[in-house]
């Protein structure tokens, strides 16, 4: 055996002899994992309110992507820089969501009725025979998206 594979065996056998040794169960009347957090009367992180991550509007513990202050994030995010007045015109508006309905897959269903507004575009989502599904309004300079009807 070489230097080289008796140093990479070594170092193999103590990472796995680490890993098995964090990986046993604790002792019979330690504390669990949700001792770690005090218990308030508003729910886990102490007094009356939220853990310190939720207060602060970030991602939290688990990656929790949506919740952010910027919104999601995916693997294409990076290829454009964001704008602070995205400036969407009723056609643009369309398009974005169409785009949404068939990010979901969902073919049976159109966008119709679009209505530009000073702040905002408001169009429909239809069933193919054209009744109203819902209204949704879309602001023109940050392109969120509320329901109207």
């Amino acid at each position: 055996m070489t230097c080289r594979r008796a140093a990479l065996a070594a170092a193999t056998t103590a990472a796995i002899g680490t890993a098995a040794a964090v990986a046993q169960p604790a002792p019979p009347g330690a504390p669990g994992p949700e001792a770690a957090q005090p218990q308030g009367p508003g729910g886990p992180g102490g007094p009356g309110g939220p853990p310190p991550w939720a207060r602060f509007g970030h991602g939290g513990p688990r990656g929790d992507m949506m919740r952010g202050p910027m919104g999601p994030r995916g693997p294409l995010t990076g290829l454009v820089m964001r704008r602070e007045d995205k400036a969407i015109t009723a056609p643009e508006a369309l398009k974005i969501a169409e785009g949404f309905l068939l990010w979901m897959g969902e073919r049976d269903w159109k966008v119709a009725n679009a209505v530009e507004k000073p702040e905002a575009i408001e169009f429909e989502l239809q069933t193919r025979d054209g009744s109203r599904i819902a209204s949704f309004a879309m602001d023109r300079k940050t392109g969120r998206v509320q329901r109207v009807g």
